[in-house]
C-alpha cells in the first residue's frame, strides 16, 4: 500500500495498529493526527510514539499531534482536552535523538518543565524547519515572544539550527539572517557592494574626512623651524619592548574581535501572520481536513 499521508480527526486505536503493522517500515511521510469534537480518542501518546512515530521515524517529514478540543468554527473550546496529547520527556527525547532525520515541520504541545531541556537539544535536529506549540503546560504568563527570543539564542549559538518560522500559542515569528559587512570590501565599487549586501542591504559611511581637517593634521605635525629641539633622554629598553607588546597585544585582541563579530550572523526576530500557504502545520492548526 503506497500511503504517504495521513490526516485525521478520528484517531482511533485500530488506526495506530493500521500504521504500525500494515504499512511498511518508514513509508509514511506526513502524519496529522487530531481530535475532532464529534469523536473523543482514547489512544495516548504513548501509543502514538511507540507506534507510527518509531515505526516511521526515517520517513516522515511533516508531524503534527494535537488533541486540542474546537468549537465549530475552528477555535479552541475552553477546556484542557488538549493536555491529552502532551509531548513527555521520552518522546522529546526520540524526536530529538536524530533519527528522525527527514523531519522537517513538527507540532506538539509540551510542558514547561520539560521547555529548556527541548531548547538544549535543538540542534540534534538542526534540519527542522517550522516548529509550532500551541500549548505549554504550567508554564506562568510567559510571552510567547521571549519563547521564541530564546530559541533565536540558540540558533545564533548554532549556526547549524536551520528553524525559520516559529509559531508559539496564536503568535507566529520568522527568524531573519543579516551578515555583518566586512569593511575589507568598502573599496570596491557600489555594485560590488551591493551585490555582496544582505537582503536589506548594507549601510557603508563613504563620507570621506574632509579637507580642512587634513590640512589642520598636517599643519599640527610640521615642526617650527625657529623652535629649538627640546634634549631627549634614551629610553629604557626593558620598558620600551614591554610598552611595544602592550600594544601589539591589545591590538591583535581588538583586530580579532572584530574578525570574529563579522563573520557571525546577525540574527532578528519579526511577528508575521502564520504562513498557512507555505506551512502545512500552520494550516492544519485549524482542525479542518
Amino acid at each position: 500500500m503506497n500511503l504517504k499521508r495521513i490526516h485525521t480527526d478520528a484517531v482511533s486505536s485500530s488506526l495506530i495498529n493500521f500504521l504500525k503493522d500494515t504499512l511498511a517500515p518508514n513509508s509514511l511521510e506526513w502524519l496529522f493526527l487530531q481530535e475532532g469534537r464529534p469523536y473523543t480518542s482514547s489512544v495516548t501518546t504513548d501509543a502514538i510514539y511507540r507506534g507510527p512515530l518509531r515505526r516511521h521515524k526515517a520517513s516522515l517529514k511533516k508531524l503534527m499531534i494535537d488533541s486540542t478540543d474546537r468549537i465549530p468554527d475552528g477555535r479552541a473550546a475552553a477546556n484542557n482536552r488538549w493536555k491529552k496529547w502532551i509531548f513527555n520527556r521520552e518522546v522529546l527525547n526520540f524526536v530529538t535523538s536524530g533519527k528522525m532525520s527527514s523531519l522537517r515541520e513538527l507540532g506538539m504541545a509540551v510542558d514547561y518543565r520539560d521547555w529548556h531541556f527541548f531548547l538544549q537539544r535543538l540542534p540534534t535536529i538542526p534540519h527542522l524547519r517550522s516548529l509550532y506549540i500551541p500549548y505549554i503546560s504550567n508554564y506562568i504568563h510567559l510571552d510567547p515572544r521571549e519563547l521564541a527570543l530564546q530559541m533565536v539564542d540558540i540558533i545564533a549559538l548554532r549556526p547549524e539550527v536551520d528553524i525559520c518560522y516559529i509559531g508559539i500559542f496564536s503568535k507566529c515569528f520568522e527568524v531573519l539572517e543579516n551578515k555583518h559587512f566586512d569593511e575589507r570590501h568598502t573599496s570596491h565599487d557600489a555594485s560590488t557592494n551591493a551585490a555582496n549586501a544582505g537582503p536589506g542591504g548594507v549601510d557603508v559611511d563613504d563620507h570621506p574626512e574632509s579637507d580642512d581637517e587634513d590640512d589642520e593634521e598636517i599643519d599640527e605635525e610640521e615642526e617650527d623651524p625657529n623652535e629649538a629641539t627640546a634634549p631627549t633622554t634614551a629610553a629604557d629598553p626593558e620598558e620600551t619592548e614591554s610598552d611595544a607588546s602592550s600594544v601589539i597585544s591589545e591590538f591583535e585582541d581588538d583586530e580579532n574581535g572584530t574578525e570574529e563579530d563579522k563573520q557571525r550572523p546577525r540574527l532578528r526576530l519579526r511577528e508575521i501572520l502564520f504562513y498557512d500557504d507555505k506551512v502545512s502545520i500552520f494550516k492544519a492548526r485549524h482542525g479542518r481536513l
